[in-house]
This record gives structure tokens, sequence and C-alpha cells, in this order.
């Protein structure tokens, strides 16, 4: 049975939205919330730090609002792969070690 969305009491997944549109994240937030905890990353900094959190489930990406646009989002979306990727290796292999 899929969890009661009303119930207060159940854990909320966290998402970053990457853009640098403010009003378009208040927009998503408004429309995700009691679902999810959104955290808006609109600087390189802010990016970082939220590729980092290990505790982050997904990530929206405005491909438009990196670079000179769709190309260099695309790019930085690779970049990001890489980095959750290696980090999440030493989490797989002390996972396998258990079993």
């Amino acid at each position: 049975m899929p969890p009661d969305r009303n119930d207060p009491n159940r854990e909320l997944h966290s998402i970053a939205v990457v853009t640098a549109d403010e009003s378009a994240f208040r927009e998503m937030r408004r429309a995700l919330v009691g679902s999810f905890k959104t955290t808006l990353a609109s600087t390189e900094e802010q990016i970082k730090s939220l590729v980092e959190d290990a505790h982050l489930h997904g990530i929206l990406f405005d491909l438009d609002s990196i670079g000179e646009g769709a190309r260099d989002g695309i790019d930085v979306l690779k970049e990001i792969r890489a980095i959750r990727e290696c980090s999440a290796k030493p989490y797989a292999k002390s996972i396998r070690r258990t079993r």
C-alpha cells in the first residue's frame, strides 16, 4: 500500500532544483510541497554542495540555466553523474561485504 500523503510522520525525499529562475523554483516548490523537501541551487557552490549530499534523492535541472545553454547544462549533468557514481562506489562495496 502506498504511503499516505497526508501522514505528517512520513519521511519526505530531498530533491534539489538547479535553476537561475527563482520564480520557477517557487512554482515547483509549491507543486512539490508535501511530497518532497526541495532546495534551490542557483550557484556553482550550491550545486557542488548538493551533489556531495548523500541524502539527496534527486535533482531537477534547468539545462538552460548553466553556461551558454543546454549543451553546457548536459556537460554539467555528466560531471554530476561521475561525482555521484564515484562517491557511491565505497558505499556499494561496503554493502557487498556485509552480505
